[in-house]
């Protein structure tokens, strides 16, 4: 049987953290064993205030960079499907959730049957062993698929991702506490902000634009490396059409297919709008390949109208620009491909501003 790693080490989260004074400065903090080191910015720091003393011109500077800490029992799911976290050890006891390809957990204990006794963000059960990558293992393919994300913070009701740098910019969406944004570079000091104020510089998914970024301010986020978690398991209820049930099954098959712009294989790479519409493509349907040309096609239904395989339009707040989709699958909760997860993943959701939803099946 594969043992569990024993190395106490805890989860690589990068604090911002506020000064009085001109400057907002950024510490990497890893904690190991119970002591704490801060990641090598002297150096970049230095550099900013010798450009800023010396120069004018605004100035965009990367103040530093860090690496993917594993915390202490980390587990992956080495499957290719779905691995069924259930409620006891033993294929008898009801789902409680479950983790998709590369999806991470921590492990509590391994019985003598084989079966894990996990933790994995909101869900708790047992999960089969065999299927777990443990150890070294475990944490080398934690390092390929961990995320350099911006967490809201959970003091925060709705936070402005904005255009440019600045308070003044166009808000382009809104994400509300505890949702996920991935970085593009890690920290910005815009310096013709009066406020010396640190900005993130996020991906935005936009299956029009490969190269979509948009900024968030520093004082409302937590830098950290994320993994994806377990979804709870929920029945999709007795009203849903068969039909309805197998096409959200089928999505829930791909989840942890990476992310790729303009991608169309379910297998190797693909976008928003190409995993929406190659699932559909899958029960007979032709589907337009970019959201907003979707979002035009099908009726206009409201969030309280929502049924599994439905779809959720997500955009630019201001201006109602469609950018994004996913497909709702009950509960308050969507599958899609984003940049944000780094691919096929099930979130809230309200992960971004809902522009309209939309109903491919009329049933």
């Amino acid at each position: 049987m594969k043992r569990i790693a024993k190395t106490a080490v805890c989860l690589l989260t990068i604090g911002i953290m506020t000064f009085q004074g001109p400057l907002v400065a950024a510490h990497a903090g890893v904690v190991e064993g119970g002591t704490t080191s801060i990641g090598g910015i002297t150096g970049a720091l230095d550099k900013y205030f010798s450009n800023t003393e010396e120069s004018e011109e605004d100035t965009t500077t990367e103040l530093f960079a860090s690496a993917y800490v594993a915390p202490e029992n980390l587990a992956i799911a080495d499957v290719n499907d779905l691995l069924y976290v259930r409620k006891g050890p033993g294929t008898s006891y009801d789902k409680v959730g479950f983790l998709a390809k590369n999806s991470a957990c921590i492990v509590e204990s391994i019985d003598e049957n084989g079966w894990a006794k996990i933790t994995s963000g909101k869900v708790e059960g047992y999960a089969c062993a065999d299927y777990l990558l443990l150890g070294e293992d475990a944490i080398a393919r934690a390092k390929e698929n961990a995320t350099l994300c911006a967490i809201v913070n959970s003091t925060v009701s709705g936070l402005n991702v904005r255009k440019e740098p600045s308070t003044d910019a166009e808000i382009v969406t809104k994400v509300k506490a505890g949702e996920r944004l991935a970085v593009s570079k890690e920290v910005v000091l815009n310096k013709d902000d009066a406020n010396a104020q640190i900005w993130v510089e996020v991906k935005v998914d936009d299956d029009a634009n490969a190269n979509a970024v948009a900024y968030v301010s520093s004082d409302y986020v937590t830098i950290s490396y994320e993994l994806n978690w377990a979804t709870k398991y929920t029945p999709y209820g007795s009203d849903v059409s068969d039909l309805r049930v197998r096409i959200c099954d089928y999505a829930k098959k791909w989840i942890g297919t990476r992310y790729v712009w303009g991608g169309n294989s379910l297998s190797y790479g693909i976008d928003c709008s190409g995993f929406v519409s190659q699932v559909y493509k899958h029960f007979g349907y032709t589907m337009p390949r970019v959201s907003r040309d979707m979002a035009k096609t099908y009726k206009t239904i409201s969030i309280s109208q929502l049924k599994p395989g439905d779809l959720v339009f997500y955009g630019n707040s201001s201006t109602g620009y469609i950018n994004h989709v996913a497909m709702y699958i009950g509960n308050g909760q969507v599958i899609h491909s984003s940049t944000n997860y780094s691919g096929v993943a099930i979130s809230s959701m309200y992960f971004y501003s809902i522009i309209k939803c939309g109903r491919v099946i009329n049933d």
